[in-house]
């Protein structure tokens, strides 16, 4: 949000969330919500445009470009848990892509032991084991203050303890 507390648009090829303006009395813009008043006050965001005004959270993440023309990207329902705060996949593909000017970053959610996560994909269920991927895998390490190479040795002092992330 800017400094009006507003809805920043993106820029092209910038992935952003599909939101619909609400307008109750346009037939097609209205929307009566949910059942759950819960479920529905997770589905809007208020002043996303204009102070008071409403927008639908449709949960797809788009990429737009050069010409205007919309892309779909991912669902921004794809989050995990980190050190208690909800983390988007998509957001932080999108702040990769950037940093490395790739246009196609994957991003997701692995089981650490303790986490008890669900694992879903063949990638979650590599996980960050050397041993299960043939790709090189890296960790940040917060005393030297940059990425280090994940080893064996490094693997297994983190899944015992030993190493916290």
């Amino acid at each position: 949000r800017d400094a009006q507390g507003l809805c920043i648009p993106c820029q092209a090829g910038e992935p952003g969330l599909l939101v619909g303006q609400i307008n109750q009395q346009d037939p097609l813009r209205r929307f009566d919500g949910y059942v759950s008043e819960s479920a529905t006050s997770k589905k809007i965001a208020h002043s996303v445009f204009s102070k008071g005004d409403s927008a639908y959270l449709s949960g797809d993440v788009l990429v737009m470009d050069e010409l205007g023309y919309m892309y779909f990207r991912d669902r921004s329902g794809d989050t995990f848990r980190w050190r208690g705060e909800n983390v988007s996949t998509t957001e932080v593909e999108g702040v990769l892509s950037r940093l490395l000017g790739q246009t196609d970053v994957a991003v997701y959610g692995v089981a650490v032991p303790g986490t008890f996560k669900i694992q879903k994909t063949r990638l979650q269920r590599e996980g960050f084991d050397p041993r299960q991927t043939s790709d090189r895998l890296f960790f940040l390490d917060l005393k030297q203050g940059h990425y280090l190479p994940l080893n064996e040795a490094v693997y297994t002092r983190i899944c015992s303890g030993a190493f916290a992330l």
